[in-house]
């Protein structure tokens, strides 16, 4: 069953600047389930109007936004709020990636220890 049958939230869009922003090409990468070669969905590949909006953006959050003024307590605190994210999305997360990359179905425990544990951990060094 393709990703989007399964109610994801998956988008054909990129997230640039704190929205989502349709292609500006028709170009695509194809994804499919490597177990049974079915179709999952299409991605968008980037084109330099995409990359050029998001490395602009970026350098303007990060000379105008706050977080290259925080501390290392501040930052710590919302990649935290990121792991709690990861974590209380994990089920799509797990979904996806054992149908696009065929990884097995106990991923859910190894992508909570190496992604999430390990990341509160380095948060927890930072100051919090």
């Amino acid at each position: 069953m393709a990703a989007a049958d399964k109610g994801s939230s998956l988008k054909s869009n990129f997230f640039i600047n704190n929205e989502y922003t349709p292609p500006s090409n028709d170009n695509v990468i194809p994804l499919y389930n490597p177990a049974t070669e079915e179709f999952i969905t299409s991605v968008p590949i980037a084109g330099r109007a995409e990359v050029d909006a998001a490395v602009a953006g970026a350098w303007e959050a990060f000379k105008n936004g706050p977080w290259s003024t925080f501390t290392g307590a501040e930052r710590a605190k919302r990649m935290l709020k990121l792991a709690d994210l990861i974590e209380e999305n994990i089920e799509e997360l797990v979904a996806l990636e054992t149908l696009t990359m065929g990884q097995p179905a106990g991923l859910k425990e190894m992508i909570k220890t190496a992604t999430v544990d390990a990341w509160r951990c380095e948060c927890r060094h930072s100051g919090e």
